[in-house]
């Protein structure tokens, strides 16, 4: 049971790190964030990345409250019920996960001359990160849960924040 959870959870993490990373393609050297594009390959990316990764969490947090996205639902159901953890538990747990895994993608070796094969490197990189980071995965959600019910929370308050210390930048 613990082995098809971790693998929902790796394909959660995948999904929202490639949705992070193919908005960042796409919004490089646009109006809304006119940077160059070799800016994709630097670390300092973590400034950018760690504040929409909790900006995003938040944003979870809140439709798990409210019960308003089926994809967040139905996604956090598959993952708690069978281990009986708590949505907070989890999102927490993702949470950690996803900022340690995409902090340790390889920027410098990106390729960021056309949108396939960024994303296509980016899909590599995850592959191997998951490898190494799936024992982690695994200690994280076999324990006994005894987190908070997530309708009993506020969604007018944040759950998540990151700053630049946490980052290492």
């Amino acid at each position: 049971m613990t082995e098809q959870v971790a693998s929902t959870i790796e394909k959660f993490i995948l999904n929202t790190i490639k949705g992070q990373e193919s908005g960042l393609f796409k919004s490089i050297g646009s109006p809304m964030l006119s940077l160059p594009r070799d800016t994709l390959q630097k670390d300092s990316m973590r400034a950018i990345i760690g504040p929409a990764i909790a900006n995003y969490f938040n944003g979870l947090y809140r439709s798990l409250i409210k019960g308003d996205d089926p994809y967040v639902v139905d996604n956090f159901n598959k993952m708690s019920k069978p281990l009986q953890h708590s949505k907070v538990c989890l999102l927490h747990t993702i949470f950690h996960l996803t900022i340690t895994i995409h902090f340790n993608l390889k920027r410098q070796v990106l390729d960021i001359q056309n949108y396939n094969n960024y994303m296509a490197e980016i899909d590599k990189q995850l592959k191997e990160n998951f490898k190494k980071y799936r024992p982690e995965i695994i200690k994280s959600i076999s324990h006994t849960c005894e987190g908070e019910d997530i309708k009993k929370c506020d969604p007018n308050i944040d759950l998540f924040r990151i700053s630049m210390q946490s980052m290492n930048i």
